[in-house]
């Protein structure tokens, strides 16, 4: 038996913990009930508190967490669900737990206990934080009452850890790789500062040591995540995938004590001892996306590796992975894909009716640092270039008509604009911003993800 999957001759499932950490007797066993298919607490154990538990199955056959490496750990199913302050009714579910999902796996009554207590106010404060200082950061030009609201956080945060049990403090290791990966003073600074397309004062704070301190803060607190916490969140996965380039660019290895490709080696361990489809296939799309700018045969590898190994993995059902695909189907010398959209201005765009002009067609969001970015480029060109030979789109993804009505106005942007349906984005193949096609007067793509100066790169393509 793997140490996720469960036998399909269930001996005995007894609880394991705080209370009772030893080979169990036969009175600590579940009790199985054939008219649900399910294994019960025992009642002989319901008086009995319950900080930690998790449960073994058969003799000496423990279920892990997907995340750790097998003979490092004896950890919980599912911490969320099991941890109790006693007198509490855990139920094992084993078909289905083999259906993989957390929800799945094991539940209990738990509405009352520490452990949920600190998950929901972490989750709390984690929402406040994201509505509160991303509107903060749009609606002043103080950059101090940003940072007001971010120490906040931190105190509100400090204040919950002090209230409970040291033996809890773990639960907080996630939260706390979070702010400092997101809201961390000098990451705040930047996105501010990108916000208001201020490039010379975010080429300034790459260059410094808050820049340096803040990478190395961020690399200490994930692997502090990954050595103390029993279990990480799908959603780091992505994360931990490129913080060893971080490390190599800014030379942080000796300052954080990590060794070369630490986490790498990390994800590589967990690819090789689970078999979470979702943990796995996340951990690989990444890898993927990452490799995709630079070697495409690489990244469709590692997405046939994700079909042939983790075909459970929801990206390969909710249309991402056909998605990410398609990008590589888009590409130079292609007809592009025809489309028609409605534009801000009301008229009926249609790119075929172009045919005879070049057409520049940027995927972007006002949301989004680069693209906000390129607009200066794009007003430019429009600028520079008459409309009988360059016809320029931009379709907004992400955005609303009233958001987007007001940056246009406010920035003086002198092109069309429409917002992107769904089926647009997934016809060109988009899932990063922002993404550019030249089309030529015969309606071929002639090139992709130009940027910067691009009324001198256009040229070049239609002289």
């Amino acid at each position: 038996m793997d140490r996720l999957s469960i036998p399909e001759e269930i001996e005995f499932i007894a609880p394991m913990g705080n209370f009772n950490n030893h080979t169990p007797n036969e009175e600590e066993y579940l009790v199985y009930h054939p008219e649900d298919n399910t294994y019960r607490l025992p009642e002989a154990m319901m008086d009995t508190p319950i900080d930690e538990i998790y449960f073994l199955v058969n003799m000496n056959k423990n279920i892990h967490i997907a995340s750790l490496p097998t003979n490092e750990y004896n950890v919980w199913a599912n911490l969320g669900n099991v941890i109790t302050d006693g007198n509490e009714t855990i139920v094992f579910r084993p078909d289905e737990y083999r259906r993989g999902e957390p929800e799945y796996k094991i539940s209990g009554n738990v509405a009352d206990s520490i452990h949920n207590h600190i998950v929901n106010n972490l989750k709390r404060i984690a929402i406040e934080a994201s509505n509160t200082i991303f509107r903060l950061m749009q609606e002043n030009d103080e950059f101090d009452i940003v940072l007001a609201q971010r120490d906040s956080l931190n105190n509100e945060i400090s204040e919950l850890k002090n209230q409970v049990p040291e033996k809890y403090h773990w639960l907080f290791l996630e939260i706390e790789f979070i702010i400092i990966n997101n809201y961390h003073p000098t990451y705040l600074e930047m996105v501010f500062h990108s916000r208001k397309e201020n490039r010379q004062m975010l080429d300034k704070i790459r260059r410094s040591i808050s820049y340096y301190n803040y990478m190395l803060e961020k690399t200490s607190a994930a692997k502090n995540l990954i050595d103390n916490s029993p279990f990480i969140p799908l959603s780091l996965y992505s994360s931990f995938n490129n913080i060893d380039i971080e490390i190599i660019l800014n030379s942080l290895s000796e300052d954080a004590n990590i060794p070369a490709g630490y986490f790498s080696n990390y994800l590589n361990n967990v690819l090789a001892t689970s078999d979470d489809h979702q943990i796995c296939g996340t951990i690989l799309f990444d890898r993927a996306q990452n490799m995709s700018y630079r070697i495409e045969e690489k990244a469709i590898e590692l997405i046939n590796r994700i079909k042939e190994d983790y075909p459970d993995y929801k990206g390969l059902h909710n249309g991402n992975v056909e998605q990410f695909l398609q990008r590589f189907k888009i590409k130079e010398g292609i007809a592009a894909p025809d489309f028609t959209i409605a534009t801000l201005c009301g008229e009926n765009f249609n790119l075929s009716d172009h045919k005879g002009k070049f057409v520049f067609i940027d995927f972007w969001g006002t949301w989004c640092g680069p693209c906000v970015g390129e607009v200066p480029h794009l007003i430019e060109l429009a600028n520079s270039i008459p409309e009988d030979e360059l016809i320029i789109i931009g379709l907004s993804v992400g955005d609303t008509e009233e958001k987007l009505n007001t940056f246009i106005a406010e920035n003086g942007i002198n092109y069309r604009n429409a917002m992107c349906s769904d089926d647009i984005q997934k016809e060109y193949g988009v899932n990063s911003f922002p993404t550019t096609f030249l089309i030529d007067k015969e309606g071929n793509i002639v090139a992709k993800n130009l940027r910067g100066n691009l009324l001198a790169q256009l040229k070049t393509y239609m002289n």
